[in-house]
């Protein structure tokens, strides 16, 4: 029977019914020292069906044919965990094909073409100082199509091509080492290649860990700091975007609830998801339940306005639903996720923010942390920093540990910078690793707890 056909049989049984068809192609490529260690094109197909009944949600995939078995395992499990009365869906109506269209199409150019400019990469890596001792060139790229059908008559179509390409690098000196990380990230086709400076990716890597070699321990206590672009990214990702994604709610685990329409941080404050900023590696065009994408202020000047949501938690909670449902593969079911994420840009000029924060501490870049999004805690450790004084940057300093209650430091921002910029990467979620964005300007911050030693 034909994907319409099973549909009309289930839905009859049922609430809703959904069917998605993922395709994707993907290549690795990774040197360590030189040496290929990874050297890996692949491909990927699958289907996956999700039954709601009764507020239960049935969910099968296979890497072979759609057959009727599969609608039949999605609807015993749904009917084993619904409960109540019937749970009524509402989603827009959408029939469309999306694609990126690739000006030099991934899947035309040879593997051995993308293993050279991976060799010159790492060619250049290599002369750049002799304090690295060791160094690892990674290139990544994929092609996802996916098709989404449903039991209200909508039938979605994807194509999106992806690019990443990251330095890592370590330097030593006598027993000190320090390490660096820089990646590259577009939606696009092998166009991306030719579009950025892949020289300075080396470059910058390598000199960052050079010079924190010569880096001092941080002080310890309450600072009023600067911070980059990325760590302001991955912090509001990790401390304010995990907290906004509405399947939390299920769990009660979000220090969000109970806080819609109140003042959660400072008025200078917003901050936003937007799926539809393509060509941001996190971008797309409609997320895995067909849903196209939508922009949601998470938090307007302080005050906490919307959910990220997907079918499930829009229904159960009555939130507007809005394109946030994404999936690692078919074989997945689709979670509510972040996509670009990212602080809304003020107007202060960096010179003026650096004026202003006079004496305290300058951060940069993010080297790891950790986030308890039910208590609301964080520590989160800066790759490096700078002491300032009377405004001006001081010494270097390195593992600059940050850590507090998200809600007192959000509160406690005092100006956000003209300067937005953003950076790529991946999410952690569930078990499912997806593509995402964070971005932030400079943004200074009053009484934060730093850690380190005098």
């Amino acid at each position: 029977m034909s994907i319409s056909t099973l549909i009309k049989k289930y839905e009859q049984r049922a609430d809703y019914v959904e069917v998605r068809r993922v395709e994707s192609k993907e290549t690795t490529i990774r040197l360590d020292n030189g040496e290929l260690v990874t050297f890996s094109p692949s491909e990927e197909s699958g289907y996956s069906v999700r039954i709601l009944y009764r507020g239960g949600w049935g969910f099968a995939s296979t890497n072979g044919e759609l057959s009727e078995e599969l609608f039949k395992k999605a609807l015993k499990m749904a009917r084993s965990l619904g409960k109540g009365k019937r749970t009524r869906v509402e989603k827009p109506s959408i029939n469309r094909s999306f694609e990126f269209k690739q000006q030099e199409k991934l899947e035309d150019v040879d593997i051995s073409d993308k293993l050279d400019f991976v060799k010159e990469l790492d060619r250049w890596v290599k002369k750049l100082s002799k304090k690295v001792k060791s160094r690892q060139v990674v290139y990544l790229d994929s092609v996802v199509e996916k098709t989404v059908v449903d039991s209200f008559g909508n039938e979605v179509r994807e194509r999106l091509p992806r690019l990443r390409v990251g330095v890592s690098v370590v330097a030593k000196q006598g027993t000190n080492m320090q390490e660096s990380f820089e990646a590259f990230d577009r939606i696009g086709g092998y166009e991306v290649i030719k579009s950025f400076d892949w020289q300075r990716l080396g470059v910058d890597a390598v000199n960052k860990a050079v010079s924190l070699l010569q880096a001092r321990q941080p002080p310890s206590g309450k600072f009023k700091i600067l911070v980059d672009q990325e760590l302001g990214g991955v912090f509001i990702h990790e401390a304010v975007g995990h907290a906004c994604e509405s399947d939390n709610l299920l769990f009660d685990s979000t220090i969000m609830k109970g806080l819609e329409g109140k003042r959660v941080g400072s008025r200078n404050l917003t901050v936003i998801d937007d799926p539809t900023l393509i060509p941001e590696f996190g971008a797309y065009f409609v997320d895995d339940e067909g849903v196209k994408a939508k922009k949601v202020v998470l938090i307007k000047n302080g005050v906490f306005k919307e959910y990220m949501t997907n079918l499930e938690t829009s229904s159960k909670f009555g939130l507007k639903l809005n394109g946030h449902a994404r999936a690692q593969s078919y074989a997945d079911e689709p979670l509510v996720r972040m996509s670009c994420t990212y602080i809304a840009p003020g107007d202060w000029k960096f010179e003026e923010l650096m004026e202003e924060l006079k004496d305290g501490l300058y951060l940069k870049g993010f080297k790891g942390g950790q986030v308890d999004p039910v208590e609301g805690t964080f520590l989160f450790t800066a790759q490096m920093g700078y002491v300032v004084k009377n405004g001006e940057i001081q010494h270097l300093i390195k593992d600059v540990s940050i850590g507090g209650f998200t809600l007192e430091l959000l509160k406690n921002i005092v100006a956000v910078g003209d300067d937005l910029e953003f950076k790529g990467g991946f999410c952690g979620k569930g078990g499912q690793r997806m593509p995402n964005t964070t971005g932030s300007p400079h943004v200074l911050i009053n009484d934060a707890l730093v850690g380190g030693k005098e």
